[in-house]
């Protein structure tokens, strides 16, 4: 076995093992490969697979990583320290025990979608629900909007979701959403809002987290997040960031930090005040600045 398929047996070992946590039980089929095991679950599940199995690659090893790369058995993160398993990879590891060759395009749109750089478009609702958590600061798990806090609380976080519509629309960022405010029921329309999300976690790379108990929350300021400045970043451009919003720039840090020092004595408990001092907010301004002047 030479270094690159020793890198790939260790990428499906740990790919593997994450599905095993993941599932809580072993396979009880031995005739079915991980593929098919993956198949069967969500695609979000399966997501949170793939970014928990990747590997780090020493500097020895780069060389062979970067071969599997060229034949598609592995891809690179953004930065080329980390290596994850792709489809064809996982089958070069099977191909001699499973005969399942006729899935893997299958498999490549329903699983590994969320590599492709061509996905789904935030609808102009998703935009402003995104664009609110920045203003808002909840940008890790120890810091989530919180809907089963009372209705001053969600009549707050539906005050914040109205001026970013507004904000949003006014700098053609989205179409104006009218009915922003209205539901059916008696259901507040902030948690009705915030209940239809699921599909943005995909969309935004596992950023977005609806963490049970009808909590929200960025994955951003978290301990295996090497650059959350990068997340804001991508969050913007997926909100619709381009070079026209330097004329609004002004206008958008102040909506960002007004809503962070005047509605978080609503929406957090004050232990949770942690993302109000200048530190954040300079890297919400840095963030957008980069995410302006990207193309």
């Amino acid at each position: 076995m030479d270094e690159s398929d020793g890198i790939l047996e260790k990428l499906y070992e740990k790919l593997y093992v994450e599905y095993i946590n993941y599932s809580k039980t072993k396979r009880k089929n031995n005739n079915e490969s991980l593929l098919i095991n993956l198949l069967k679950i969500t695609s979000n599940s399966c997501m949170e697979i793939i970014a928990k199995s990747k590997i780090q690659i020493s500097q020895d090893e780069y060389v062979y990583a970067d071969s599997l790369v060229m034949d598609k058995y592995a891809t690179w993160d953004n930065e080329k320290r980390y290596l994850s398993i792709t489809v064809r990879g996982i089958y070069k590891c099977e191909s001699n025990i499973y005969n399942i060759e006729y899935i893997l395009d299958a498999l490549e749109e329903i699983i590994f979608r969320f590599n492709k750089s061509k996905s789904k478009p935030l609808r102009d609702i998703d935009k402003v629900i995104i664009f609110s958590m920045v203003a808002l600061r909840a940008l890790s798990k120890e810091c989530p909007i919180d809907l089963q806090m009372g209705d001053i609380t969600k009549q707050e976080i539906l005050s914040v979701l109205k001026g970013s519509n507004d904000l949003l629309f006014s700098i053609n960022a989205i179409n104006d959403i009218k009915d922003i405010g209205k539901t059916k029921g008696n259901e507040h329309p902030a948690s009705y809002l915030f209940r239809y999300t699921e599909k943005i976690k995909g969309q935004t790379n596992l950023i977005y987290h609806a963490c049970g108990d009808r909590k929200y929350y960025l994955k951003i300021f978290e301990s295996d997040v090497d650059n959350p400045v990068d997340r804001l970043v991508y969050l913007f451009k997926l909100i619709g960031c381009n070079s026209n919003w330097d004329n609004y720039y002004e206008v958008i840090v102040e909506f960002m930090s007004k809503t962070a020092t005047h509605k978080n004595i609503y929406i957090f408990d004050p232990g949770k005040y942690i993302y109000l001092n200048y530190e954040y907010q300079d890297k919400i301004e840095s963030a957008l600045k980069l995410a302006i002047d990207l193309k």
